[in-house]
């Protein structure tokens, strides 16, 4: 099978719990320890039952010293291209390179419409 040149990386999906923010913290600073690569976070500004995705990788780049951190992925409907590309540089800045930009356009518009989101065409 064809490696495409990539080195093999590892990561863990993150489920952004926000009945329990020092557990999602302490599993972010686990992966860190434990050599993972990358850590995901889900990206859904609708649900109640999530943390804010950006606020939370913020807090993540601050307490971990290696591991790189994206949205898995950015709900582009909810944030503002021009504002989510400050945001972006901004935490990427701030943690030496550690964060990266994962972007979509959501798979629950209705939700993201019920939040003020625009509508848009694929095209």
């Amino acid at each position: 099978m064809a490696d495409y040149g990539h080195e093999l990386e590892f990561g863990y999906f993150l489920v952004p719990r926000a009945d329990d923010p020092s557990g999602v913290l302490e599993s972010a600073r686990l992966a860190d320890r434990l050599g993972y690569d990358v850590l995901a976070v889900q990206d859904h500004p609708y649900q109640p039952a999530h943390l804010d995705a950006l606020s939370l990788l913020g807090v993540i780049l601050a307490q971990t010293e290696r591991v790189r951190v994206f949205q898995d992925v950015g709900n582009l409907p909810l944030r503002p291209p021009a504002a989510f590309a400050k945001a972006a540089a901004t935490l990427d800045l701030l943690s030496d390179g550690r964060f990266e930009a994962g972007l979509g356009a959501g798979g629950f518009l209705d939700a993201a419409h019920a939040m003020g989101a625009p509508e848009r065409t694929p095209g």
